[in-house]
């Protein structure tokens, strides 16, 4: 079967093992060499009253949410925007809720989709996960020991990945200008003018989706969401099994309705490269993912590997209750990427990967600047 990630279709998908080509393990093996009242109000103000989100820059207004830029606010001033350190905040109130409903929870029927039937959840395959959590680069979904040593490595893929695109955004072609989308037979229903490359804080983000959201929900893979004995674990209590887990991701995905939003109702997400969560390789991305998110939840995007020069379309959903953001190639089921949407306001973030033997990976997103723009502050790194 085709995939998103132009993958082996065979293996479990492994983006433990180091290669000095790619950085992304076995999973990179077929390259050759390359591998989402008040808030909306917040979000309109100081932007003309037709303004779009993205349009001429930033979604949610200047700088809104970004460190180290003129206009930033302060890093208390908005959940989920700022120079947050870690990503997750564990010990942050109301973060992991292990007793919230509709969190993963064995048995839900619908999983953001009203009247479509349990998945069925049967027997629990064998997941083959490849590798262990005491792999140098570990990049299973497990719990990571030192939280602190694998935060510096986030921080140093964050500012590498970072000095690359600035450095060779040039040698890409105009990503997102006309022809682009014609060649590659990408139709998505944007407004003109767009602003693909801009990113949105949660205040605005929040007002923008019409789910009702107060608080975020984060996903921090590794740290507050991990897996441990087969089953999948959200703070420290086991909310589901592995294999339900997945289920959980692709009937969230298969939740979208099939209505196409209309063309003002895109807020953009921006554009990440997609590395190993570990200690950086040094290894330049070659794959790449732009998203936005439509005001009824809805995600989409494209999906592109610039060693194999294949663009796809992708499409999925946020689930209302849960904040999971899952996604995968239009008209496919595997591999399958999710995260919370609130992760996806930061600049960089850990994502889950599950692939069709039903293993699971984690990958990490870190977001690019739009080209020709001035990179940011080393304090923000």
């Amino acid at each position: 079967m085709a995939n998103f990630l132009d993958l082996p279709s065979t293996g479990g998908g492994n983006l433990g093992g180091g290669r000095p080509s790619s950085g992304l393990g076995n999973a990179a093996a077929g390259f050759g060499g390359a591998l989402a009242g008040g808030a909306a109000a917040e979000f309109l103000q100081n932007r003309p009253s037709n303004a779009l989100p993205g349009e001429g820059g930033l979604a949610g207004g200047p700088d809104l949410g970004r460190p180290g830029q003129p206009g930033a606010r302060p890093d208390n001033s908005l959940p989920g925007a700022g120079n947050r350190p870690d990503l997750g905040r564990p010990g942050q109130p109301d973060l992991g809720r292990p007793g919230r409903p509709d969190i993963g929870q064995p048995g839900r029927p619908d999983v953001g989709r009203p009247g479509r039937p349990d998945l069925g959840q049967p027997g629990r395959p064998d997941l083959g996960r490849p590798g262990g959590p005491g792999d140098q680069v570990q990049n299973l979904p497990s719990r990571i020991a030192d939280q602190g040593q694998w935060q510096n490595w986030r921080q140093e893929h964050r500012g590498e990945i970072g000095d690359w695109w600035q450095n060779h955004w040039g040698d890409y072609g105009d990503w997102f200008g006309d022809r682009w989308w014609n060649d590659n037979h990408v139709n998505w229903p944007y407004y003109p003018g767009f602003g693909y490359w801009a990113w949105a804080a949660w205040a605005p983000l929040a007002g923008w989706v019409d789910y009702g959201w107060t608080d975020p929900v984060y996903y921090n893979y590794g740290d507050n969401v991990y897996y441990e004995d087969g089953s999948v674990y959200y703070g420290d209590q086991p909310v589901c099994t592995e294999a339900e887990y997945i289920q959980q991701a692709e009937a969230i995905v298969q939740s979208a309705p099939e209505t196409t939003p209309a063309a003002k109702d895109w807020m953009p997400l921006g554009v990440f490269a997609i590395t190993q969560d570990g200690k950086p390789t040094g290894a330049d991305p070659t794959m790449f993912l732009q998203l936005a998110v439509s005001k009824q939840g809805i995600i989409n995007g494209t999906f592109q590997n610039t060693a194999t020069n294949t663009v796809k379309a992708v499409e999925g959903m946020v689930d209302k209750q849960t904040q999971r953001a899952a996604w995968t190639a239009k008209d496919e089921l595997r591999p399958l990427m999710e995260v919370g949407i609130v992760n996806l306001t930061q600049d960089s973030t850990p994502a889950l990967i599950h692939f069709p033997d039903n293993s699971t990976q984690r990958c990490l997103l870190v977001r690019l600047e739009k080209p020709g723009t001035a990179p940011k502050s080393a304090t923000s790194k």
